[in-house]
């Protein structure tokens, strides 16, 4: 299917998408040098958690040649300022077993013997239980803090599947996961469910990044600015009730038919699409979790609709306007969305 620009759909202006370019660019976008160190502190803290580990020998090994960046950095979608990482560190459960249903049952990749398919310390009954071995593996962030001056604080995350570490004033969230290869389909990162929790859950951050990645490159590589233009919205003009990787995705399926190939125009095909999309669910396009706008109240999705038609009108007024030739008063609509 061909791809319609979108400036071949509705006007633009030259210094309206000038002012809109250089308040994401400086505004928005993270830095090179902040991306740089974003991406410094998790391989630092995947490499310096994998060691602590190994000092422990109750405690899973971790595989740090297999953990990972996840999050919206490693997607490169994160919006300034750099305040928070994710990364996913991949333990060795090798022999132990997943059974999704009765017809889907999936080996964890690792060596055996490991401590987690022997040590009856992380066992309910006869599985593996989440809850368990995140809570023993707060040792290792305990340690480091103890041991690493660049670390000042740690602590269990609030739903109980993840620990923080706060590096260089950095927030930092290890995920410990178990990894599924698939000879068909996709692979999966098993993470804790949370909230006190036995049971482990299906991810994988890593079929985001590679489908986000295809369909920027897809899109003249204008579709990474454009959502990390809308997380900006959504915290600075809706009170960040949209989960990022929701909104990032609704972004994606927004942009399915066209290129972003002009600020202004890609955002009065947007917002209005935006503004009806978030009234539906939506569905986790890798198919292993639930709808990503499964922990959105009822409340947070009404509001969310409120400013989206509110902001489509400013939106559309300022694309009018510039189509008549009128920047100022485009800009001074945009104004009310935007800080130009």
């Amino acid at each position: 299917m061909a791809l319609a620009a979108a400036s071949t759909l509705v006007g633009s202006s030259r210094r309206v998408d000038a002012r809109l370019t250089d308040f994401r660019r400086s505004e928005v976008d993270l830095s090179a040098d902040d991306t740089e160190l974003g991406r410094a502190i998790a391989q630092l803290v995947l490499r310096e958690f994998a060691a602590e580990a190994a000092r422990h020998p109750h405690l899973p090994a971790i595989h740090a040649s297999k953990s990972f960046l996840a999050g919206s950095l490693g997607r490169l979608t994160q919006e300034q300022p750099l305040d928070d990482i994710d990364t996913f560190v991949v333990m060795n459960g090798g022999g132990l077993r997943f059974a999704d249903d009765l017809l889907s049952v999936f080996t964890v990749e690792g060596t055996v013997p490991n401590s987690l398919a022997s040590d009856p310390r992380y066992k309910t009954g006869s599985w593996v239980s989440a809850e368990r071995v995140v809570a023993e593996l707060s040792v290792v962030a305990a340690s480091l803090v103890e041991q690493k001056n660049y670390i000042s604080e740690w602590s269990m995350g609030p739903k109980r599947k993840n620990l923080q570490l706060t590096v260089a004033g950095v927030n930092v969230d290890v995920v410990p996961v178990l990894h599924v290869t698939q000879q068909f389909g996709i692979d999966r990162y098993y993470l804790a469910a949370g909230q006190g929790s036995h049971q482990w859950t299906p991810t994988n951050p890593k079929e985001d990044q590679r489908r986000l990645s295809s369909l920027n490159q897809e899109r003249a590589g204008e579709l990474l600015g454009l959502i990390r233009l809308m997380k900006w919205w959504n915290a600075n003009r809706n009170a960040d009730r949209l989960k990022g990787i929701h909104l990032e995705v609704l972004v994606e399926e927004a942009v399915a038919d066209w290129t972003p190939d002009r600020p202004l125009s890609s955002l009065r095909l947007l917002f209005p699409t935006l503004a009806k999309s978030v009234a539906n669910p939506c569905p986790d396009p890798t198919g292993l979790g639930v709808n990503l706008d499964s922990s959105l109240s009822d409340a947070d999705r009404a509001s969310s609709l409120t400013m989206l038609a509110l902001d489509s009108l400013h939106v559309l007024a300022a694309g009018v306007a510039a189509e008549g030739g009128n920047e100022d008063a485009a800009l001074a609509q945009l104004a009310d969305v935007f800080p130009l």
